[in-house]
């Protein structure tokens, strides 16, 4: 197998494994709702997949009544949910949060929240009613002076030389069998001219005729 064949594999599989991981997720709307009831006493929840450590999103959101803004990871929702929680505290109390930035602590899937219920959190939002808010979700992807989450490059790179190997192997095996039909294919043709060979080394030799006795 040549050089350019295992690098142009090596480029493939980079290719293939490690977009999202260090180049960061592609930019757009994650999500967009407008005039969604949420009962009091009741909350709203939609999962952020995929998340990359240092992703920022830009939230907006309007309603009508006082609420609460949450993004909270797998590990708080929903078992420290509602109340028990530190991290993912975006707005509480509010009517509004405007082209808020939020950067991801780390890398995984995180649980955005509406909330309408007290809670028993020092600075939440007591509902009186059923509130009604719109909510829109961009993706900024990841800034440039963010470290990525190499945590999984390891892998990644394992499995690329994995890939590597077996196209090797498979590379081998094939220019192996290709080598063997050859040889088999020179000595059919070198018995052929051996046995040509002697054909017409038997051809050429006479026997010799019946022998007379000559009488005295």
């Amino acid at each position: 197998m040549s050089r350019c064949t295992c690098g142009a594999a090596l480029v493939v599989a980079l290719g293939l494994l490690l977009p999202g991981l260090i180049g960061g997720a592609p930019q757009g709307t994650l999500l967009s709702v407008t005039d969604i009831e949420v009962a009091a006493g009741s909350y709203f929840e939609h999962p952020l997949e995929g998340l990359l450590q240092g992703q920022v999103l830009v939230l907006t959101l309007v309603a009508n009544a006082s609420v609460d803004l949450y993004l909270l990871g797998d590990a708080d929702y929903p078992a420290n949910y509602p109340g028990n929680f530190t991290e993912g505290i975006v707005g509480e109390d509010v009517v509004s949060v405007s082209q808020l930035e939020w950067s991801a602590p780390r890398s995984g899937r995180f649980h955005l929240v509406v909330e309408n219920l007290d809670s028993q959190r020092s600075a939440d939002a007591v509902p009186t009613d059923a509130a009604h808010f719109s909510l829109e979700v961009e993706d900024r992807g990841i800034l440039d002076d963010t470290p990525p989450d190499l945590s999984n490059l390891a892998i990644v790179l394992l499995a690329a030389i994995l890939l590597v190997t077996v196209v090797m192997v498979l590379s081998i095996v094939f220019l192996t069998r290709r080598l063997r039909r050859r040889i088999d294919q020179r000595d059919l043709v070198r018995q052929a001219e051996l046995f040509a060979k002697l054909d017409r080394i038997d051809a050429s030799i006479v026997p010799p005729g019946p022998s007379h006795d000559q009488e005295p």
